[in-house]
């Protein structure tokens, strides 16, 4: 290849694991040919030192980078409230890696910034910010409001080669694949983890499914643009607001310490409205496939207390037993599964849930259950909204019922 001294060339010396295997090396170079393509040679090393003769050499099209030249100027902040950092930055869309170099520093420091900014566009880190988990996703924000629409991008490797026999061989031109850039759209709301969507109506709305309903009629059926997903975000923002605004204007008492066996405690932000708990709810806590195969359905009072770490504990069921359809079970292990809350959701609470079910070849409304605990059983507790978990089939008629055991 002519011109080589010319070539602008990136030299990463990378370890890589493999199952069952010692160490194996690989030293990629980015580069961009006389045509001005981008391509990436990597020599791959077999287990050992590089000096070892197991060498394989490959040539693909395109880099893992975000851009070419892979170093451009850019600017990290390490924590949410520290200064800019200036320095030169490489993003590995391929293993989503930061790799920093200050001036006059030709050695490249992996760096896990909370923001950094690079050939114009702004990444954000994905965690959360209360609790300190981390999502392990750089995305950019398009829509910025309480629920928010992430743009998160990422390279994969779409191989050339073919293996035959156990012969590797190369399909044109010694090209043996290519980068391709994926662009991945994740809806998070609040403080939850972020929800991977595609563009479609079915997919929005099952992100958003706490107020799909109202949602649906604002939704074109065919495929999304990004103006329509931050739309029906903006609604989406302006119905939990709304709701969260109704919910706790209900509980206005001087005494904060009070509690009401149908509502919240005063002057705390119902949980229920959450996004943490709420997504843990919703996809945590399954219709038992022991129940809906029978047309079972029910409600269950569940008991639990947030300590100061906001963590779930305590749990306990405060309605009667409805042994053999799973709905304790699956209340219970759902619970202990949902990630820490905020810790000023601290308190004793209860939580009515209702496995609602509708069978299509029946009728077209869902078997809402009818049974509820006495007032008296759930003293002394915050009382949370109910969390509906509906399950749709459409099978031979069966005589749908609903379970209420007894007390113990």
């Amino acid at each position: 290849m002519k011109n080589t001294q010319a070539m602008i060339r990136l030299a990463l010396i990378l370890s890589i694991l493999h199952v069952s295997l010692p160490k194996s090396f690989a030293q990629f170079k980015v580069y961009q040919n006389e045509n001005g393509q981008v391509l990436t040679t990597v020599d791959r090393y077999g287990p050992g030192t590089i000096g070892t003769t197991a060498y394989n050499k490959y040539t693909y099209m395109g880099s893992p980078f975000l851009t070419f030249p892979v170093w451009q100027k850019g600017k990290i902040w390490l924590d949410t409230h520290g200064k800019a950092i200036t320095c030169e930055l490489a993003y590995n869309l391929l293993n989503n890696e930061v790799l920093c170099r200050f001036s006059g520093d030709s050695t490249a420091k992996l760096v896990t910034p909370e923001v950094f900014t690079v050939n114009g566009n702004e990444f954000v880190r994905q965690q959360n910010k209360l609790l300190g988990i981390d999502y392990r996703l750089y995305a950019t924000v398009l829509y910025d409001g309480p629920t928010k629409l992430l743009l998160s991008l990422a390279k994969r490797i779409d191989s050339y080669l073919t293996i035959n026999n156990g012969y590797t061989f190369v399909k044109e031109n010694s090209i043996a694949g290519e980068y391709k850039t994926l662009s991945n759209y994740y809806i998070r709301k609040g403080e939850a983890k972020p929800e991977f969507i595609v563009l479609t109506k079915n997919s929005v709305l099952a992100a958003l499914y706490d107020q799909s309903e109202k949602i649906a009629a604002r939704l074109p059926d065919r495929k999304l643009t990004l103006a329509d997903v931050a739309a029906a975000l903006a609604y989406y923002d302006s119905l939990t607001a709304t709701d969260w605004v109704n919910k706790s204007s209900s509980a206005i008492h001087s005494d904060s310490s009070q509690i009401y066996p149908m509502g919240y405690a005063i002057n705390k932000a119902p949980l229920s409205k959450d996004p943490v708990f709420n997504q843990g709810l919703h996809h945590k806590i399954l219709y038992p496939s022991e129940a809906w195969t029978q047309g079972i359905y029910g409600r269950v009072y569940a008991g639990f207390e947030i300590n100061e770490q906001g963590r779930i504990k305590n749990i306990v069921i405060l309605s009667p037993d409805n042994g053999g359809a799973g709905f304790i079970e699956a209340v219970k292990n759902g619970l202990e599964k949902i990630p820490d809350v905020d810790a000023n959701f601290s308190g004793k609470y209860a939580l009515p849930i209702a496995f609602t079910f509708t069978n299509m070849s029946e009728k077209t409304s869902a078997h809402v259950p009818v049974n509820r605990l006495p007032d008296e059983r759930l003293e002394g507790r915050t009382v949370l909204e109910e969390f509906v978990i509906p399950m749709v089939v459409k099978k031979p008629i069966t005589a749908s019922r609903e379970v209420w055991g007894y007390y113990k």
